[in-house]
């Protein structure tokens, strides 16, 4: 980011004799406010992602009337849910209750600056990265202290002390577990982790050895109790705690809470992402080789749009449950309306980019533009992956109770943790690179891996075929 607002301050730069905090607060708010959109896009797809799934697992259709397959429900009810009234209860501190959600959302915010998306795309490339996100994500437990405090409600207060208590505990597996992989990686820097895992799968982390595959699974575990999902949802527990520390909350201040919930979703699955998987690397195509490739990749992607949005139009068109004179409503387009204001902004920006690419023929930055884009793909392809199963467990597993969640931390999780850092130290010093035992441990935990994949589809697929159950694709109205 400084470098950009340094190349603005340079002889010919656009703000040329400007005063640099000028550049370097402008340069600020200009991310903020991209890390803001793709926040509120995460979140606003995520929750009508799980709705779907919770559907789908619970045999019924989910949210399907505003937009293709409900797509653009997230955005009504966000609009609806900021038009409710702010509610402050009588004897509730009223600072603390109005500072509390900004606190929570806060710790989830700021982990984006030292979160690479590609080789080159880093708000910050903190030499300490792995610290600081250990240390901002933890502001988030202060948000939710505060308003289980002030909300002057016993359901709150209960909500706030669990809550305080679970990230607390399961803050240490995650730590040694992340501890685990700075001993086999030697640096805290995010962007030197995934460069040093390379472009092969079987040199990434998470294949290292046994002991950083059983770090990936505490890390994961750990990780889901931190932000209160379930089964570790105590915190907000309706059947017992009504809604737990947000039960007082309503309007902006609710919405707020439910942001920072369903983006750290994203937050723990990317950060599993780069310290196991890899990161942004493309399997099988190195940095320079992406660039190389960058004319035939961005003709590929554009292709790629212009067959999907046919496709997309084609179904549209000639859908039988919608008929065209229903499909646009006001719901639809104020929902259309608050999606492009809110999301895809930088969807169109890239898309002009891309446009002004062809009409200037194929500038020199192409091949690092299309190489960018490529790896924050393969990032995104990752990371939700691992989003999918975070929301699937979610509907799949029953909730623990306090004391079961107190002991799976410290009597399993933690344990587990520690010997993950003695075993990879161990095997750092005593298996060779390149000796047979450390090759046939990568090419047996991936073949372990595909096959744990493998059982998850035919399991789901023989759920499939013994309830005689179909997929139902179709727009309703």
């Amino acid at each position: 980011m400084r470098e950009i607002a340094d190349n603005l301050l340079a002889p010919g730069g656009l703000l040329e004799g400007a005063h640099p905090w000028v550049a370097y607060i402008g340069t600020m708010l200009v991310f903020c406010l991209i890390v803001f959109l793709f926040v509120a896009h995460a979140a606003g797809i995520y929750s009508w992602l799980e709705r779907r799934i919770a559907g789908r697992i619970q045999n019924r259709v989910g949210p399907n009337r505003v937009g293709p397959q409900g797509f653009a429900q997230w955005a009504v009810d966000g609009l609806k849910t900021f038009q409710k009234e702010d509610l402050i209860p009588d004897g509730a501190d009223s600072p603390l209750f109005r500072l509390a959600p900004y606190v929570a959302f806060v710790g989830m915010f700021g982990v984006f600056v030292a979160l690479p998306f590609s080789s080159s795309l880093v708000i910050a490339d903190i030499n300490v990265a792995m610290v600081y996100i250990l240390a901002v994500a933890s502001i988030e437990a202060i948000g939710i202290l505060l308003a289980g405090y002030a909300s002057n409600s016993k359901w709150s207060f209960y909500g706030g002390m669990r809550s305080a208590a679970q990230i607390v505990s399961y803050e240490v597996p995650v730590a040694l577990s992340i501890m685990s992989i700075i001993v086999v990686t030697g640096t805290l820097n995010l962007q030197d982790i995934i460069a040093g895992q390379g472009t092969v799968i079987w040199d990434w982390n998470f294949f290292y050895s046994p002991f950083t595959a059983l770090a990936f699974f505490c890390y994961f575990i750990g990780a889901i109790a931190e932000i209160n999902r379930a089964p570790f949802d105590l915190p907000e527990a309706e059947s017992e705690l009504v809604s737990g520390f947000a039960t007082e909350y309503s309007g902006l201040r609710f919405l707020f809470f439910f942001f920072a919930e369903w983006a750290n979703i994203y937050v723990i699955s990317a950060i599993a992402v780069i310290l196991f998987f890899g990161g942004w690397q493309v399997p099988g195509w190195e940095t320079a080789e992406l660039q190389a490739a960058g004319v035939p990749i961005l003709y590929t992607l554009l292709g790629l749009t212009i067959v999907g949005a046919g496709y997309f139009g084609y179904k549209l068109g000639s859908s039988k449950d919608m008929p065209r004179r229903k499909m646009v409503t006001g719901d639809t387009i104020a929902a259309t309306v608050v999606s492009v204001a809110l999301g895809w902004g930088p969807a169109i920006t890239c898309s002009v980019l891309l446009w002004a690419a062809l009409s200037f023929g194929t500038p020199a930055w192409t091949g690092t533009v299309m190489a960018n884009i490529m790896q924050v793909i393969a990032l995104m392809v990752k990371t939700h992956i691992l989003v999918f199963l975070v929301i699937q467990a979610r509907w799949t597993l029953p909730r623990l109770r306090v004391d079961q969640m107190m002991l799976v931390c410290w009597k399993y999780l933690t344990p587990a943790a520690f010997l993950t850092i003695m075993g990879n130290a161990f095997w750092m010093v005593y298996v060779h690179p390149r000796s047979h035992l450390q090759v046939m441990t990568r090419y047996g935990l991936v073949a372990a891996l595909g096959a744990l994949v493998a059982i998850y589809f035919m399991k789901v697929f023989a759920n499939i075929a013994t309830t005689k159950d179909t997929v139902d694709m179709h727009m309703r109205v």
